[in-house]
C-alpha cells in the first residue's frame, strides 16, 4: 500500500512569543542549523514516502508565510483550512484531500514543529511504526519516553508488551496536575503523548465518522464547497459551526477497539513547550 504523511501546521505558537509571531509562527523558527522546524519534518518524510505523497494542513492566513518561507514545497500538497477548528476537523480535512488525490494509503499523521535530536532513531521508529499499521491495520501513535514529570502533555499508559518496542495501551490520560505526573514517571509504563499517529486513510474516516458524527458531515460539505472558489466564503460558514476538539480528545480517546491501538516507544522527541523560558532550557540541551 502507498504511504503518506499529513503534516500539522496551523498553530500560532503563541507561548513562544516573541520568537514565534503570528506572521512568523514557530513551525518556521531555525533551530540549529539552517533549516526551520517544518523543513526538518518535511525531510524526515522523505525518509519513508516521496514527495507526491506529503501534504501539509494549515491555516489560510498563513499562505504568505508558506510562500516565504518554503517557496519550493508544492504548492498543490498545501491545503488550507478554510477556518482554525482545532486539529479533528484539520485531520479530518486532510485526509480526505489526500483519499482524492492518491487513494487509500497509510498515513503518518505529524506535527510540523518537533525537534528531535536521534534523527536516525526516529526514521527507524517511524518505519517500524508504518510496518505494524501495514501488517496488523492497527492504529500505532509514537509515544515519548518521559525525562521528567511533566504536567504539559497527554500521557498514554501502557498494558502488554507485544514485542520489542511496540506496546498495547490501556487507556488514555489528560495533562494530569505535578502530583500525577510524578507518579506517572516513577511508575515506568506511562509515556507522552506526542500527537504523532500512523493509521490507514479509511480507518481515520470511518473513525470520525463513527465517533464524531456531525464534524464528519460538515468537514464533508466544506470539502465540497472548497474544490470551488466561488463558493469558499460558504466552506468557511460551515466550519465556523463545526465543534472546536483536538484529535486526540474527539477520537483517539473514544476509540472503542482500544486493543487495537499500539504504540511503539520513542526515547528523543521534544515538543511542546509552556513558555519560552522552559523552550530555551530544551534547546541547551538539544544543542548540546
Amino acid at each position: 500500500m502507498k504511504k503518506s504523511v499529513l503534516i500539522m501546521a496551523g498553530g500560532i505558537g503563541e507561548r513562544l512569543w516573541p520568537l514565534s509571531r503570528e506572521n512568523k509562527p514557530k513551525q518556521f523558527l531555525k533551530i540549529g542549523d539552517n533549516k526551520s522546524l517544518i523543513e526538518k519534518t518535511i525531510s524526515r518524510a522523505l525518509k519513508i514516502t516521496n514527495e507526491e505523497n506529503i501534504f501539509i494542513i494549515t491555516g489560510i492566513r498563513y499562505k504568505n508565510a508558506f510562500n516565504k518561507y518554503i517557496p519550493n514545497f508544492k504548492e498543490e500538497n498545501i491545503i488550507y483550512e478554510p477556518l482554525g477548528r482545532d486539529t479533528a476537523a484539520a485531520v479530518t480535512l486532510g485526509v480526505l484531500t489526500i483519499k482524492e488525490r492518491i487513494g487509500n494509503s497509510i498515513i503518518a499523521i505529524l506535527p510540523a514543529d518537533p525537534i528531535i535530536k536521534e534523527e536516525d532513531l526516529f526514521t527507524k521508529t517511524l518505519e517500524e511504526a508504518v510496518e505494524v499499521t501495514s501488517k496488523t491495520k492497527k492504529t500505532v501513535i509514537i509515544g515519548i519516553k518521559p525525562n521528567r514529570a511533566e504536567t504539559g502533555y497527554g500521557y498514554i499508559k501502557l498494558t502488554d508488551n507485544i514485542k520489542d518496542n511496540e506496546f498495547k495501551v490501556e487507556r488514555f490520560v489528560e495533562k494530569p496536575n505535578l502530583e500525577n505526573a510524578k507518579k506517572f514517571l516513577e511508575d515506568g509504563n506511562y509515556l507522552w503523548n506526542s500527537g504523532m499517529f500512523i493509521w490507514d486513510i479509511e480507518s481515520v474516516l470511518e473513525a470520525v465518522k463513527s465517533l464524531m458524527p456531525d464534524t464528519y458531515n460538515k468537514v464533508i460539505e466544506a470539502f465540497n464547497n472548497i474544490r470551488d472558489k466561488e463558493k469558499l466564503h460558504l466552506a468557511k460558514e460551515i466550519f465556523a459551526k463545526i465543534e472546536k476538539i483536538s484529535f486526540d480528545m474527539g477520537i483517539m480517546e473514544k476509540l472503542k477497539d482500544i486493543d487495537e491501538v499500539a504504540y511503539v516507544r520513542f526515547a528523543s522527541v521534544y515538543r511542546q513547550f509552556q513558555d519560552i523560558q522552559t523552550f530555551m532550557d530544551e534547546l541547551k540541551k538539544i544543542l548540546e
